[in-house]
């Protein structure tokens, strides 16, 4: 399957510009201005942040409050390596 996302704002490490990404059996093949590559879905990214690479950062920091018997057990699951 192949991804066009078209008119975002590419934030890397280094970089900060508007692009157009193809992606291609999940890897970034191609990136530059007003692509015309076909693709099986394009994605219109306008106003959007577009970070390859990028992590999610959302959690559910009550599910791991040590203040519950959950939290307690994956507090000490992530401090002990796994």
């Amino acid at each position: 399957m192949s991804i066009l996302i078209k008119n975002g704002r590419v934030i890397t490490a280094e970089q900060d510009y508007f692009a157009d990404i193809f992606v291609e059996k999940d890897k970034i093949t191609t990136l530059g201005a007003n692509l015309t590559l076909q693709a099986d879905k394009v994605i219109d990214a306008k106003g959007k942040y577009v970070i390859p690479g990028g992590i999610d950062v959302h959690t559910r920091a009550s599910s791991i409050s040590p203040f519950n018997r959950r939290g307690q057990k994956c507090a000490r699951r992530l401090t002990s390596g796994g």
